[in-house]
C-alpha cells in the first residue's frame, strides 16, 4: 500500500488550531539562507546534469527543501512519492509493484485530456452530458428527417434547389458523424492487435510478458513527456525499499526521454534518498549531482525542539525537565516529535483530567509512536509493557521474601553471638592456643609464621593471627632446657586444626559473632532489623520501578522476549517510573457510572503514586474503597476527609482498613498535619477520629505533643478521651503532663473548642509553669490556684500575691523583696498551705531565685531557719542571701551558728563570739577565720572584754582561745591580745615566736619560773617578758638571771630611769666589750645626774665614754668620774676624737670649742691637775698640757 504523506495538511490559523497541532507535511520555508536553492538551481540549469540526488537521513528535511525550491521557482515539477510499501517475499514482485506505482502516479496524475493517445484508460466523467445528449437527439432527428425525405435529398437536382435549412441539416449530420468517427479512431489508436477477424467480429490484443512494467510501457512514458511540459521529476522515498535496480531503470528512462525530447529543456530527475542507499563510489557514478542535507533534528538537539513544543504549543509546566532531557536522547526525527506532541495534545484534551500525570502521558505517547505494535498489544492484554506491569504482585512477594530472609539472618546472628563463649578476639585466640598446646607432646611457646617465631604472648591481634589461615603444615616452637628452640611440625594444616577446634564454624565466622556481641554492633543489627521490618511493611506501596530496582528484574530480557529490539527508550521509561501498571489510565476514556469523575480523579492520583489533597472531593467513598488495593489504606492516599468519614461511619465493616489508615498516621504523623487541618475544618466526625486513633494507637498523645499542631491535638484528646485511659495509657513518662504544664495555655486557647472539664488536669497531675499565660481564662486560673496545679516559681507566686481576690489587699507587702513575708501576711490560705507543704521547693525556686528578695524580716527568717522542711544547706543559702544582720543568736538553730558567724550575718561583738565558742558544736576554725579579718579585728579591738558582762569563766575561755590560737594572723593577734583582761603565768603551747613576743610585750604573760623557762633561750622574748614584768624581775634578779644582751634590750626602752639604773649597774665589762650599743645605752644613763658612777665598773664607764652618742656626752660622763686618776682619764681621752685626744699628749695645746660643757671640762681637768692650764677667748678654749719634762 502506498501512503501519500502530503495529504495530511492541517490549517495553520490559531482559530482553526487552538491546541497547537503541527502538520507532518514538508514546509515551504526550510531554506532560509538559500544554500540549497543555489545548489538545486545550478543542477537544474546545467545541461550536463540530469540525475540529481538530495541525500540525508530520514527526517532530515529533504522534502521541505524540495517544497521550498518548488515554491520559489518557475520550473514545472512532477512529484512522485512512495511513502510506504509492504514488502513481498520476492524482490521481482516488489520491483513490479514499485514500478507500477511510479507509472500510475506519473500518468494518472495528469489530466487524461492531455494524453489522448495513451493506452492507459481511466473512468471518464461525462463532460457536459446534457449538451451532448441534446446534440445527439438533434443529429438523430436530422438523420430521420433526411431519411424521410431521402428521395428529395438523393435526387439529382437536390443541390439546385438547396435552401439554407437543408444545407444546415446536411452539414450538422456530417460534422457530428466525423466527430464520432474521430473519437472511435482515438479509442482504438493505442491498442495493438494480435488478431483481427472481420468474419467473426473478433479482435484480440497483444499480451506482452510482464518482466518490467517500466520497460513494457516505455513508449507510454516517452509519449507522456513529449505531451506534458515538465522540467523536473521529483522522486521521494524510493530508498525505503532498498532496490537499487529501480534507480538504474529510472536513469535509463531519463536518458531515453531526453534523447526523444523534441522541444524545450532536458527533463531532470530529482531523487530524495538516504545517504547509505549506494555504497562506496556507486552513488557518485550513478548521480550527476549530489546535494547533502544537514539534519534539522538529531539526538543532540531534539531536546530543544521538544522544549519548544512544550513551551510554545502546549503551555504546560507539569512535565519534568529531567524526563524531557533524558528521553530526547532517544528521539531524532522531527516528524516523530511533532506527532508525539500532536497526539499528546489530543489525548490530554480527550482525557480531560487534572489528576493525570502529564509526564506519564507524554511517556505513553512516546511509547505509542516508537513501539506501535506493543501499544496495540497492550489494548488486548498482551505485549511487553503489559507483562512487566502484570508482575507487580510477584515482585512484591519476592521483595518481602528477600527482606524476611535478611531479617532471619540478622536475628540468627544475634542468637549466635549470644552462644559464642569467647568474649573478645584475643580470648578466642588464647582458647585456640590452649587447644594447640594440648595437642603437642612437649611444651610449646610460639607459632612459626612466615618463618619467624611469634610467641604466644605476642599473638594479641587478629591481623597477625590471620596469617596462620593459609598454613598447610602448622609449625610450633618448643623450648627445651638447653634454651635452643626447636620447630615442631604438627602435620596438619590450619584448616584441619580449625575443623577439630570448631567443627561447625570457621574463625572468621566466630570473629563476626564476637563482634556482634558488642553493644554498639548489637544496636546496629537491631536498628537494621527495624529498618528492614519497616521496609517490608511499606514494600507493597512502592511504585513498580522501585520494585523492579529492588528485585533486579531484567526488563531488557522481557522486552527481547516480546520481539522489541531497540528497547533503550522503553527500558528507560519503565525503570524510571514513567510507564507502569497504570497505563490504562492514559490509554482509555473514563465514563461515569459506578464511579464519578471526582472518584476517578482520586484513583488516578493514587495510581500515579501521588499524595491527593485531603479535601479532594469523593462522591462515592464506598466504591472508591472497593477500587483501592489493601496496601493503599496504609499509604498517604488514605488521608482524605471523605474516605476517613466513610471508614468512621461504617467502623465495623471497615475496621481493618481504618486500622491500616491509623497505622500509617502513627508512623507518618508529621506528614498527616495537612490532613488533620482539613479534617478539623470539614470532617464530620472529629470526635470519632480522635477516639479511633487513641484506641488503636495509644502513642497518639506522645506524638501529638511533638507536632506543630500539638495544641489542637491535645484540646481534642482532653475533650474526647476518657481521663482514666488518658492517664494510664497515653501519658508515658508524663509526656502529656509536661506539655500541658509548659504549653497548656495554648491548648485551652485553641481555635478548636477548648476542653471545658478541668478535672483531667488533676488526674494528669499537671503543674502549670506559668499562671500568667492563664490570666485570660479566669476559671482555669482559679481552678489551678485552688487545686495547686501550678509550679512553685517566682512568677506564679507573685501573680497570686498580686491577684487581690486570693489575699488580703489591705496589707502592704513587697512580693519582690520580701516574698515569704508577703505570703505570710497577704497570701491566700491555698497558697500558704501549698508553700508550707512544698517549702523546700519554694526556697529553691522562689525565695532564692528572686534576685531582689533580700529584705525578709527577722521573724520570717527565724521561722524558716527553724523549719524541719528545709535542710541546712538551704538555711545557709537563706542566711547568705538576706541583708539581715542578727543582733544575737537568739532564735537561730545552733547547728547553723557557725555559718551565721562566718558570713557575718550577726552583729560582731565579744558576747556573740563567746556565745558561739561556748556551744558544743563550735568550730574553732570559723572563729579563727573571723578573727583573721582586719575589719572584724578593728571592730573588736575597740570593744573591751567586759568581765562583768561576760562572766569570769566565759571571759577566761575567750582569752585563752585567743592567746593559744596560733592560726590567727600576727597582726590580728597583737590587736586582740591587747583587749584581753587577763594575764597568765606561762606561755601557751604551739604558738609562734611573734605571738609569744606579743604576749610578753603586752604583759599577758607573767614573769614566773615557768614563763622564764619558756623564754630563757630567746633573748628578745625574755627581754620583752622582763620589761612587762620589770618589777618582778628587779625584786627577784637572782631568780631570773639574764645576760648582758638581754640587759641591752631592757635598756633600749620601756622601763623607767630608776629601773634602767638598776639593770645597768649589773652590766659586765665583757658585755660592753661585746656590744658598742650596750656601751652607748650605758652612756645615756650614766651621764644623767641621777646616776652614781661609783656603782659601775670603771671598764664599763670607759666603754660608755668612748662609745657615747656624741663627745659632749663623753665629756659629761668623764667629768662625773672624779675618782679617776690621771692615767685612767688620759687613757679614755686618748680614744676620743681630736682635739680631745690631743689632751692626752704632753706638750700639746689643743683648742676646744668654747661651749659651756667644754668650759666645765677645762675647769675639771685643771682642778684635777691633769693639765697645766686653760685659756679661753670667744671662739675656743686652749688646753695647755704639761710638758714632758714636767
Amino acid at each position: 500500500m502506498i501512503f501519500d504523506k502530503t495529504s495530511d495538511y492541517v490549517p495553520g490559523s490559531n482559530n482553526d488550531n487552538p491546541v497547537g497541532y503541527i502538520a507532518l507535511t514538508p514546509v515551504d520555508d526550510a531554506d532560509e539562507k538559500s544554500n540549497y536553492f543555489s545548489a538545486l538551481k545550478f543542477a537544474i540549469d546545467s545541461e550536463q546534469i540530469c540525475n540529481i540526488a538530495i541525500t540525508g537521513p530520514f527526517g532530515s528535511g529533504k522534502s521541505s527543501i524540495i517544497k521550498t525550491f518548488e515554491k520559489n521557482n518557475q520550473y514545472k515539477f512532477l512529484n512522485i512519492s512512495l511513502a510506504s510499501f509492504k514488502e513481498e517475499a520476492e524482490d521481482e514482485i516488489a520491483n513490479n509493484l514499485i514500478e507500477r506505482s511510479i507509472l500510475q502516479q506519473m500518468l494518472y496524475g495528469t489530466d487524461a485530456s492531455k494524453l489522448p493517445y495513451s493506452r492507459f484508460k481511466r473512468i471518464a466523467v461525462p463532460n457536459k452530458p446534457l449538451i451532448k445528449s441534446t446534440l445527439f437527439v438533434f443529429w438523430a432527428m436530422a438523420i430521420g428527417y433526411i431519411y424521410l425525405n431521402r428521395v428529395e435529398f438523393l435526387s439529382l437536382n437536390i443541390f439546385n434547389n438547396l435552401n439554407i435549412i437543408k444545407a444546415l441539416i446536411i452539414s450538422y449530420v456530417l460534422v457530428f458523424l466525423i466527430s464520432v468517427i474521430l473519437n472511435i479512431y482515438k479509442s482504438f489508436f493505442g491498442i495493438p492487435f494480435k488478431k483481427l477477424s472481420l468474419k467473426n467480429a473478433e479482435i484480440e490484443a497483444i499480451d506482452t510478458p510482464e518482466n518490467s512494467i517500466l520497460n513494457r510501457h516505455l513508449d507510454e512514458i516517452i509519449y507522456f513527456f513529449q505531451v506534458v511540459d515538465y522540467n523536473v521529476v521529483v522522486i521521494e522515498d524510493l530508498d525505503r525499499f532498498n532496490s537499487p535496480e529501480i534507480f538504474v531503470k529510472l536513469r535509463e528512462i531519463n536518458k531515453l526521454i531526453n534523447d526523444n525530447r523534441q522541444r524545450g529543456n532536458r527533463i531532470k530527475f530529482l531523487y530524495a534518498l538516504k545517504d547509505d542507499m549506494f555504497v562506496h563510489n556507486n552513488r557518485v557514478k550513478f548521480f550527476d549531482f549530489i546535494i547533502p542535507v544537514i539534519p534539522i533534528v538529531n539526538s543532540s538537539n531534539s531536546l530543544e525542539m521538544m522544549r519548544r513544543r512544550l513551551k510554545d504549543d502546549l503551555g504546560t509546566d507539569k512535565i519534568t525537565e529531567h524526563f524531557i532531557r533524558d528521553v530526547s536522547l532517544y528521539i531524532d526525527d522531527m516528524r516523530l516529535i511533532h506527532n508525539i506532541f500532536n497526539e499528546f495534545a489530543l489525548y490530554k484534551s480527550e482525557l480531560h483530567s487534572d489528576s493525570l500525570n502529564t509526564t506519564k502521558l507524554l511517556a505513553m505517547m512516546i511509547y505509542k509512536n516508537v513501539y506501535p505494535d506493543d501499544f496495540e498489544k497492550l489494548h488486548h492484554g498482551k505485549g511487553a509493557l503489559y507483562e512487566i506491569g502484570n508482575k507487580r504482585s510477584s515482585l512484591i512477594s519476592a521483595s518481602k521474601q528477600r527482606l524476611n530472609d535478611e531479617i532471619a539472618i540478622l536475628k540468627k546472628n544475634l542468637v549466635a553471638s549470644d552462644e559464642e563463649e569467647a568474649k573478645t578476639e584475643i580470648e578466642l585466640i588464647k582458647i585456640f592456643i590452649g587447644h594447640i598446646a594440648s595437642l603437642a607432646e612437649r611444651p610449646i611457646n610460639a607459632f612459626i609464621i612466615n618463618n619467624n617465631p611469634v610467641p604466644f604472648s605476642q599473638l594479641n591481634n587478629w591481623e597477625l593471627f590471620s596469617q596462620l589461615f593459609n598454613e598447610t603444615n602448622v609449625i610450633v616452637s618448643h623450648v627445651p632446657h638447653t634454651y635452643n628452640p626447636q620447630n615442631i611440625r604438627l602435620g596438619k594444616s590450619f584448616v584441619q586444626l580449625q575443623s577439630e577446634f570448631s567443627p561447625h564454624e570457621t574463625f572468621v565466622q566466630r570473629k563476626e559473632k564476637i563482634e556482634n556481641k558488642a553493644s554498639a554492633k548489637r544496636l546496629e543489627i537491631k536498628t537494621r532489623i527495624h529498618e528492614l521490618e519497616k521496609e517490608k511493611s511499606t514494600i507493597s506501596q512502592f511504585p513498580l520501578h522501585k520494585l523492579i530496582l529492588k528485585s533486579n528484574l531484567s526488563v531488557e530480557e522481557i522486552l527481547a522476549s516480546e520481539g522489541i529490539s531497540k528497547s533503550q527508550p522503553l527500558t528507560y521509561m519503565i525503570k524510571n517510573g514513567y510507564l507502569d501498571e497504570s497505563h490504562y489510565l492514559y490509554t482509555s476514556k473514563f465514563y461515569e457510572g459506578r464511579l464519578t469523575r471526582n472518584d476517578h480523579d482520586f484513583l488516578v492520583t493514587i495510581r500515579d503514586f501521588k499524595k491527593p489533597d485531603p479535601k479532594q472531593p469523593i462522591d462515592t467513598p464506598k466504591e472508591v474503597c472497593l477500587s483501592m488495593r489493601p496496601e493503599d489504606f496504609a499509604h498517604n492516599y488514605i488521608l482524605n476527609v471523605a474516605l476517613i468519614d466513610y471508614l468512621l461511619t461504617d467502623n465495623d465493616n471497615n475496621r481493618e482498613c481504618l486500622r491500616s489508615a491509623i497505622g500509617f498516621i502513627s508512623t507518618n504523623f508529621t506528614d498527616a498535619e495537612e490532613f488533620f487541618t482539613a479534617y478539623w475544618d470539614i470532617g464530620r466526625n472529629v470526635a470519632g477520629l480522635v477516639r479511633a486513633i487513641a484506641e488503636m494507637w495509644p502513642g497518639y498523645g506522645a506524638a501529638a505533643v511533638k507536632s506543630s499542631q500539638a495544641p489542637e491535638h491535645l484540646a481534642l484528646i482532653l475533650q474526647h478521651i476518657d481521663e482514666n485511659y488518658l492517664a494510664e495509657r497515653m501519658n508515658p513518662g508524663n509526656i502529656l503532663t509536661s506539655y500541658l504544664a509548659e504549653q497548656g495555655y495554648l491548648v485551652y486557647a485553641s481555635d478548636i473548642t477548648p476542653p471545658s472539664n478541668y478535672t483531667i488536669l488533676k488526674k494528669l497531675k499537671v503543674k502549670f509553669n506559668s499562671l500568667t499565660s492563664l490570666s485570660g481564662n479566669a476559671d482555669l486560673l482559679d481552678f489551678a490556684h485552688r487545686e495547686n496545679l501550678y509550679s512553685i516559681n517566682s512568677s506564679n507566686i507573685i501573680l497570686l500575691l498580686e491577684f487581690c481576690p486570693y489575699g488580703d489587699s489591705s496589707i502592704n507587702h513587697d512580693s519582690v523583696t520580701a516574698n515569704y513575708s508577703a505570703i505570710s501576711s497577704a497570701g491566700s490560705e491555698y497558697l500558704k498551705k501549698y508553700i508550707d507543704v512544698n517549702l523546700s521547693q519554694y526556697i529553691n525556686d522562689v525565695f532564692l531565685a528572686l534576685p531582689n528578695n533580700v529584705h525578709e524580716n527577722a521573724a520570717t527568717i527565724r521561722h524558716l531557719l527553724n523549719s524541719d522542711s528545709i535542710d541546712n544547706e538551704q538555711k545557709q543559702q537563706i542566711i547568705f542571701k538576706q541583708e539581715l544582720i542578727f543582733e544575737s543568736f537568739e532564735g537561730i538553730p545552733t547547728d547553723i551558728w557557725g555559718y551565721v558567724l562566718s558570713n557575718r550575718k550577726i552583729n560582731i561583738s565579744w558576747i556573740n563570739v563567746l556565745t558561739y565558742l561556748n556551744q558544743e558544736e563550735c568550730e574553732n576554725e570559723i572563729v579563727t577565720e573571723l578573727l583573721n579579718q582586719n575589719d572584724i579585728v578593728s571592730c573588736l579591738s575597740k570593744l573591751p572584754i567586759e568581765i562583768d558582762e561576760l562572766g569570769d569563766d566565759y571571759s577566761d575561755l575567750l582569752s585563752r582561745f585567743i592567746i593559744g590560737n596560733d592560726q590567727i594572723n600576727d597582726a590580728a593577734y597583737i590587736s586582740l591580745v591587747e583587749c584581753l583582761p587577763y594575764s597568765y603565768p606561762d606561755f601557751p603551747d604551739g604558738i609562734s615566736q611573734v605571738k609569744a613576743q606579743c604576749l610578753a610585750k603586752t604583759g599577758t604573760i607573767q614573769l614566773t619560773e615557768e614563763s622564764y623557762k619558756f623564754a630563757e633561750n630567746d633573748e628578745l622574748l625574755l627581754s620583752l617578758l622582763v620589761v612587762s614584768n620589770v618589777n618582778e624581775y628587779l625584786a627577784n634578779k637572782p631568780k631570773y638571771p639574764v645576760t648582758d644582751s638581754v640587759r641591752e634590750k631592757l635598756l633600749s626602752g620601756g622601763i623607767t630611769l630608776k629601773q634602767q639604773l638598776e639593770i645597768a649597774k649589773d652590766v659586765t665589762p665583757s658585755g660592753v666589750r661585746a656590744s658598742k650599743q650596750l656601751s652607748r645605752l650605758i652612756s645615756t644613763i650614766i651621764k644623767l645626774p641621777e646616776a652614781d658612777c661609783n656603782l659601775f665598773d670603771n671598764e664599763v664607764i670607759s666603754s660608755a665614754i668612748v662609745n657615747a652618742l656624741n663627745v659632749e656626752d663623753s665629756i659629761l660622763i668623764l667629768m662625773r668620774c672624779k675618782s679617776w686618776d690621771l692615767k685612767m682619764t688620759m687613757d679614755v681621752l686618748e680614744q676620743l676624737p681630736a682635739p680631745f685626744s690631743e689632751i692626752a699628749e704632753f706638750g700639746k695645746r689643743p683648742k676646744l670649742p668654747n661651749t659651756s660643757t667644754n668650759r666645765q671640762f677645762a675647769k675639771h681637768l685643771e682642778a684635777q691637775q691633769f693639765i697645766s692650764s686653760a685659756t679661753e677667748n670667744e671662739e675656743y678654749i686652749r688646753i695647755n698640757t704639761f710638758k714632758p719634762s714636767d
